[in-house]
């Protein structure tokens, strides 16, 4: 009877020396693949330039709708922040928006 026991108490112990050892593994495992995780995430956040020119072309034509001869003319333009909501542009307070720039 005690060599019996003696083989369950070896069985118990390697048992538990597997659970131990996978345990262990299993536990490294995780935390190499937190290392790894971590490291390659970026701790600084990127953000695009901004470019701080607009360009605009388009076609100057006469009032009734022709092309304008080649010369020199004054231009104004102007920004707006919206005022509309998204909604159609028009004439009055409500669709003005608020002016941001004029050049």
């Amino acid at each position: 009877m005690a060599k019996n026991q003696s083989l369950a108490v070896k069985t118990f112990n390697a048992v538990v020396k597997k659970i131990a050892i996978y345990s262990f593994v299993f536990i490294l495992s995780l935390l190499a693949l937190y290392t790894y995780t971590r490291s390659n995430s970026p701790t600084n956040t990127a953000y695009a330039l901004t470019n701080s020119t607009l360009n605009f072309q388009g076609r100057l034509l006469t009032s009734s709708g022709n092309v304008v001869v080649d010369g020199y003319y004054n231009l104004e333009f102007k920004l707006y922040d919206g005022g509309t909501s998204g909604g159609p542009a028009g004439t009055g307070e409500a669709n003005a928006g608020t002016l941001l720039w004029t050049d």
